[in-house]
């Protein structure tokens, strides 16, 4: 069997390996942002691994191998490529992914825990947890309920600030706007904190789900001791909800929420202890230093530089 190459992937090339990257990722590409190694035996594309680099670290973002080549170590080959190359500064490299249902039967989790030199697991200390959804109903009869219908004092809506503003308010909170994305015009109303734009004391992001009827609490944040503050932001945006704060926004039939931290995995139980969960957030982390694949076991084709 013919050994395989290791090439960076870039515009001139991208289009030889499109049959393998999905159209989602194909347009992040080319939007920027992503740097990619692709796998090559015979001549023909067998596998992409897309990825991002903040200048701190590196995040895996997408990895795919053909059909006809997959089980024969593509994966493991790149993800080794890709640590030989983050070992040269000491750059660390982790993957977040979402697993519904049981994680045994997730080929994410299994290839991961494959690799001896990563870890991968649910995070212990609650920076990953679960995943919810909460029926409109559960949301409606939940304790939210008793607190709304309070004026709306100190409530500021986060999309009417400029752009420059929005940004400061979310390195403040600690969020990217790869995490809260794009909200569409109908939730944006909900999008929401309280506090000042320089010192916000609470907040929370919503998106509009691909489920119709369904919204997605992206972000839930509060400074550490403002629990309370985060409970009469989450009240008021329930009134914009229900109590007819904001007509353009459509029907709501439940929505979707992640915990992603001990505070959040506390607050969601205590509003709405009859949620449905859906599944398990995992992060896999390479231990900086040891790789999957002794040095030199496949054909070590020339890169162009880390462009990082």
């Amino acid at each position: 069997m013919a050994q395989v190459s290791v090439v960076s992937v870039n515009e001139e090339n991208l289009k030889f390996f499109l049959p393998i990257i999905s159209e989602e990722e194909q347009e992040a590409f080319r939007q920027g942002g992503r740097q990619g190694l692709g796998a090559v035996r015979d001549g023909m594309a067998c596998g992409v691994l897309l990825f991002q680099y903040d200048g701190a670290s590196i995040q895996i973002q997408y990895l795919a191998v053909s059909d006809s080549e997959r089980r024969k170590g593509i994966g493991t080959i790149l993800v080794d490529r890709l640590c030989r190359l983050a070992d040269r500064d000491a750059t660390p490299i982790f993957l977040d992914f979402f697993v519904e249902g049981d994680a045994e039967e997730d080929e994410r989790v299994d290839f991961f825990e494959s690799l001896y030199c990563f870890s991968c697991s649910r995070d212990s200390d609650g920076d990953h947890g679960n995943a919810y959804y909460v029926s409109v109903d559960q949301l409606k009869n939940s304790v939210l309920k008793q607190h709304a219908g309070r004026e709306r004092t100190g409530l500021s809506k986060f999309y009417d600030r400029s752009t420059y503003k929005q940004r400061a308010i979310l390195k403040k909170v600690g969020v990217s706007t790869a995490i809260i994305g794009e909200a569409d015009t109908a939730v944006r109303q909900l999008c929401c904190f309280i506090g000042k734009e320089e010192d916000p004391l609470a907040a929370v992001f919503f998106q509009y789900d691909a489920n119709p009827g369904v919204f997605q609490l992206t972000y839930l944040w509060a400074q550490r001791g403002k629990d309370a503050v985060l409970l009469r932001l989450l009240a008021l945006v329930y009134d914009i909800m229900f109590e007819g704060g904001a007509a353009s926004i459509p029907e709501i039939k439940g929505i979707r929420m992640t915990a992603v931290r001990q505070e959040a995995e506390r607050m969601i139980a205590y509003l709405f202890p009859k949620k449905k969960q859906m599944g398990t957030c995992f992060s896999a982390v390479w231990d900086i230093g040891d790789f999957p694949l002794p040095q030199n076991s496949y054909l070590e084709s020339e890169i162009e530089s880390k462009d990082m």
